[in-house]
């Protein structure tokens, strides 16, 4: 039997309903709207486009690092903040290779 109310976790038969997931699936499409944001306000501001090398490295040298017991393989540059890549690309300062670092814990 389904819930009677959208946001009910738990059915009456104690069935979960709705459930939190995480990892890639979750984070590819978070970085997909961040991704556009960052071109949407370089293109605005700056006329063209970033390159996909300048979109990639701004989105990740602007990632903090925000979990401890990570390494670098599983969790790259940390969270993506996507206010600073957004007004980093507003500014027209695409970051380069140099600017990223990965988390190292």
């Amino acid at each position: 039997m389904a819930p009677t109310h959208p946001l009910n976790l738990q059915g009456a038969d104690t069935d979960l309903w709705y459930a939190t997931i995480s990892g890639t699936s979750m984070a590819c499409p978070a970085v997909a709207g961040i991704a556009t944001l960052v071109v949407d306000a370089y293109r605005q501001n700056n006329g063209g486009s970033p390159t996909p090398a300048e979109l990639l490295n701004t989105i990740t040298a602007e990632a903090e690092d925000a979990v401890s017991d990570y390494k670098p393989w599983n969790a790259g540059s940390g969270f993506v903040n996507a206010q600073s890549a957004v007004t980093r690309a507003e500014n027209g300062n695409m970051a380069t290779y140099s600017d990223v670092t990965l988390v190292d814990y």
